[in-house]
């Protein structure tokens, strides 16, 4: 426990000073957890018998962010690029939660190393792709706040009158009473960063949609790395934090809301 509120008190004003200073300070911080949670699912694939490099997949994953870091300057190329990394994450994810190979051949290892860069790196990409945004800062804030009441919700929910297992096979501990309470919560995270991120200028039906969006996307995010994790029989992704697990675990439910919130911000502005 104490190993645990020591790495939390040193790890926290770091990750809240590089996202209020956005740029390439805050790109420097998604890079840093890409290539960590990278390196984390090249191993949990070779725990299954694909050889993907965990280096490779850690370097490549980082450069990703990197390059979307510098398309975030030009609006088309960004776009572009979201458009492409979604097209390759949702390839790369059904493979990742469906491959099951020993032995793997050097094509098998290439398209692991390629499909964990599209969901790590591509993912994540678009960290920088909405905090270079207009109101970048409060969309990302928004985005943390929903996330982390989903789980908050979801886990205290659970707790307190779960009966109804959800998804058993991939998450035993998971009920629908928690699912529903971590939707509840992320749609008045939503409701409640609209009202106090008032620069944002988001009315009361279209806060609710992206607090649905964002708690389903969250509660998504969360149960296709336990699949990745079951499937790679480990308990954690990594060991990155004593006491919290790896990068990917503590990335999990932001990464697909990352690219629906980067759509939905483009949706607004238009």
């Amino acid at each position: 426990m104490k190993a645990r509120l020591l790495s939390a008190s040193i790890a926290l004003p770091i990750v809240v000073g590089f996202i209020f200073l956005g740029g390439m300070w805050f790109s420097v911080l998604i890079i840093f957890g890409a290539s960590i949670a990278g390196y984390e699912t090249a191993k949990m694939l070779r725990l299954r018998g694909i050889n993907a490099s965990p280096i490779v997949s850690s370097i490549s994953s980082g450069v990703v962010v990197l390059l979307a870091f510098i398309f975030s300057k030009i609006d088309i190329t960004a776009y572009l690029f979201s458009l492409c990394v979604i097209i390759g994450g949702v390839a790369s994810i059904i493979w990742i939660s469906s491959i099951r190979v020993k032995n793997s051949s050097n094509i098998v290892a290439i398209t692991g190393v390629l499909a964990v860069t599209f969901y790590v790196g591509g993912f994540l990409g678009h960290a920088p792709l909405i905090r270079e945004s207009e109101h970048g800062l409060e969309w990302i804030l928004l985005l943390l706040f929903v996330t982390t009441l989903t789980d908050t919700g979801a886990y205290a929910i659970g707790k307190a009158f779960g009966k109804r297992p959800f998804f058993p096979k991939i998450s035993p501990a998971k009920t629908l009473e928690g699912a529903l309470g971590g939707l509840l919560f992320g749609i008045a995270g939503a409701i409640i960063s609209a009202v106090i991120l008032t620069n944002l200028e988001i009315n009361f039906i279209a806060a609710t949609t992206i607090g649905i969006i964002l708690s389903l996307g969250a509660q998504g995010g969360d149960l296709l790395e336990s699949s990745i994790k079951r499937l790679s029989s480990v308990k954690d992704s990594g060991s990155l934090m004593p006491g919290h697990g790896g990068a990917l675990d503590r990335l999990d439910s932001i990464v697909f809301n990352l690219a629906l919130l980067y759509h939905f911000v483009r949706w607004m502005s238009v």
